[in-house]
């Protein structure tokens, strides 16, 4: 049913199609016209030479981007994915595309009102290129005019091996539009058709055989060969133009495409680019010393590119990953790591037969959040992205179990480091593919949150491990039993699961916990893989491991989360943490003053400030935040003086003017207020605010 179904939709798309003498671009490119009409004719001609080789997704992403440095990118990665060697300077099929674009607006173009690209020839052109033979019967007494287009197809696009277009002028006028054998009928390219049934497609096929014996076959089918002996059209050319069409977007990863507005900041325009896929592992886990939450992930890219180091028999890895936690459009924390290795040529093979997963840990204060990840190899310029969803609600209000983790090893881990997916002194090995042999000792790892008035008395968890899809292979079931004496905490069960008897394929796990009467308090699943190999090359782990003797950095971490989230005091306490394990750490220093400001702890901001530099101090944050403080304290001049000896340091900073602005606002002197907001927007015109007291100025400058 399904065949049928996917055969009726594309005879009655293309048939729709021939009606309006449109093509099924013209028909995308009409219901985006809005969008295009008012971009900048260089990205509408952009727009139109990729109409046939984007997909919806790429094109309506594009059309929905505010300005051009955003569409300069997105041009630049566009042609990057389709890049057959990105290794040279040269992007070949972007210049073929372009190539193409010029001829058919040169060549078809004649005779009709719409450019060439617009045409059917123009259509089939710019994704097929020239044909390798044309035959046309213009002139053939009895028959409409008609061409023959012949192709050598590439099997990995889904076409066949050699296939023939057709196209004609109906009732021998208009321009050349492509015949389908099915819904035009070989009658379309008969003068005359009335003489034969409309059904008699055998007397039609030897009407046009006799006029034109080369032009029988493709009245008939899209591939050459016999024709069937009824004569009738076979429904595979509809399937077979749907792949034609289809052909210039099969390979492409639309991810690139759909992340785009998420990931724009980490890419330069001038930097050319090509997106991977990849495959993840996100879990939170308890910190094991201080309460709060590390958030563990593990990336695998799909593909990994190595250079060669000069002079050396040694290849340079280098990937840099950036993590942004959000919540909302704000973004809370930004963290960027570097891991960049000289391998050894024993080292780079195992990488190239396993590839490598990259591990990285952030905590994270409770809340809602959004994280966002940024994979760049520096090496080739390939990069990846994805984002999930982060939860962590404190106190739990419920029974819940998190995502499980499904390791194929378990290692001991040093307490004085946090070790990627660590947990009381174990370290869980995770692949983020969840491929296992029937060898591997499959580990699980799963969290369970535990409202405060609860306790895990008599709880228990029961497992399931089936096919993903109907089989014949019967399920593995389990039980596990939960310790007794947690109450208003979490746990963490790692066990080893009995899957070694389960036959090769793709398999999805359940898990339920369950209290004492059987009702189900919470569920999760996950999916894996046992492959029928006997050994499998597990990838190279690559990660920088969290030090659990000195934990500023922890603490820094949560300071800026709860200050970007607005909770001051929780932030303010976080950094008083952070400088009692490096009393000497800057950034927490200003990140404490600034949230004492926020406390309006002014005069304590002004101790601290003489406490940490009693020889006096230089820098645009701490003339900034001591200038703050005395505003708070209605010292203008004093805070006047500060601002304006920041404003040496760093001169371009419209928040910084803004403030001098309101210092001189406060000093009555409306002339320099007014002087400083007219600076302010220059360097920043997006601020309706300050347009209202510059408006109110130089309306009380008038007046007087």
């Amino acid at each position: 049913m399904k065949l049928i179904f996917f055969i009726l939709f594309f005879i009655s798309l293309w048939t729709n199609a021939q009606e309006s003498n449109k093509s099924i671009s013209d028909q995308l490119l009409s219901a985006q016209l809005p969008e295009y009409k008012k971009l900048e004719i260089r990205y509408q001609t952009w727009l139109n030479l990729v109409s046939y080789l984007a997909t919806p997704e790429e094109k309506q992403v594009f059309v929905q981007m505010s300005n051009d440095r955003d569409r300069d990118l997105f041009i630049e990665l566009f042609w990057r994915q389709r890049d057959p060697n990105p290794d040279t300077e040269i992007n070949e099929f972007r210049r073929e595309c372009e190539r193409r674009f010029h001829h058919v607006n040169d060549r078809f173009g004649r005779g009709t009102p719409r450019p060439g690209w617009m045409t059917d020839m123009g259509h089939i052109y710019m994704i097929l290129g020239e044909p390798d033979t044309e035959e046309s019967f213009e002139n053939q007494t009895g028959l409409f005019p008609a061409q023959v287009w012949s192709y050598h197809g590439d099997a990995a696009l889904g076409l066949p091996t050699y296939f023939q277009i057709t196209f004609f002028k109906r009732q021998g006028q208009g321009e050349w539009i492509i015949y389908d054998p099915l819904s035009d009928g070989p009658s379309a390219l008969i003068i005359n058709s009335e003489d034969y049934g409309s059904q008699d497609y055998v007397s039609q096929v030897e009407r046009i055989r006799k006029l034109a014996p080369t032009l029988a076959g493709p009245a008939l089918s899209l591939i050459p060969g016999p024709a069937p002996s009824h004569g009738t059209p076979h429904t595979q050319n509809s399937l077979i133009m749907a792949n034609i069409l289809h052909s210039p977007t099969r390979k492409i990863n639309i991810k690139y495409a759909t992340g785009f507005s998420q990931y724009k900041g980490q890419v330069r325009v001038d930097t050319s680019l090509r997106f991977i896929d990849q495959k993840h592992v996100v879990h939170l886990l308890p910190d094991p010393v201080r309460r709060t939450q590390i958030l563990h992930i593990a990336v695998k890219p799909k593909k990994i590119t190595l250079s060669r180091e000069s002079g050396k028999d040694a290849r340079l890895l280098h990937f840099k990953i950036v993590m942004n936690l959000k919540k909302g459009d704000e973004t809370v924390f930004q963290q960027t790591r570097d891991f960049e290795y000289s391998l050894k040529p024993d080292e780079f093979t195992l990488i190239e037969s396993g590839g490598v997963v990259l591990f990285d840990s952030l905590p994270i204060i409770p809340g809602d959040f959004l994280l966002q990840v940024f994979l760049e190899n520096t090496v080739s310029k390939e990069f990846s992205f994805f984002e999930v969803p982060v939860q962590q609600p404190t106190p739990p209000t419920e029974f819940r179990l998190l995502p499980p983790l499904l390791a194929y090893q378990r290692q001991s881990a040093p307490n004085h480091f946090l070790a990627p997916f660590q947990w009381q002194g174990q370290k869980l090995r995770v692949d983020p593919e969840s491929v296992f042999t029937a060898k591997d000792h499959v580990i699980l790892g799963l969290v369970i949150d535990i409202p405060p008035s609860q306790n895990t008395e008599g709880l228990y968890l029961d497992w399931v491990a089936e096919p993903a899809s109907p089989a014949p292979t019967p399920a593995v079931k389990g039980k596990i039993d939960l310790p007794a004496d947690t109450q208003g905490n979490q746990v963490m069960v790692t066990q080893e699961l009995p899957l070694n008897t389960i036959p090769p394929g793709y398999y999805r796990i359940r898990f339920r916990l369950l209290d004492p009467a059987k009702r189900v308090l919470a569920v999760q699943d996950t999916d894996f893989t046992v492959s029928p190999a006997s050994r499998l090359s597990r990838p190279t782990e690559l990660y920088q491991q969290l030090t659990q003797d000195n934990p500023f950095q922890i603490h820094h971490a949560l300071g800026i989360q709860y200050y970007r989230t607005q909770n001051f005091q929780s932030a303010l306490e976080e950094f008083d943490l952070a400088l009692k394990a490096n009393p000497q750490f800057a950034k927490s220093i200003i990140m404490k003053l600034e949230s004492m400001l926020r406390l309006r702890q002014y005069s304590q901001v002004l101790g601290l400030i003489e406490e940490k530099f009693p020889d006096g101090f230089s820098g645009f944050d701490l003339h900034r935040i001591r200038g703050s403080a005395f505003y708070g304290l209605t010292r203008y001049n004093e805070a006047l003086k500060e601002f304006l000896a920041a404003h040496t340091e760093y001169g371009n900073d419209f928040q910084l003017i803004n403030l001098i602005g309101q210092t001189y606002l406060a000093l009555d002197n409306g002339v320099e207020a007014l002087r400083a907001f007219q600076t302010s927007l220059a360097l920043n015109p997006d601020q309706p605010v300050i347009k209202e007291i510059v408006l109110s100025l130089q309306s009380q400058k008038k007046s007087s």
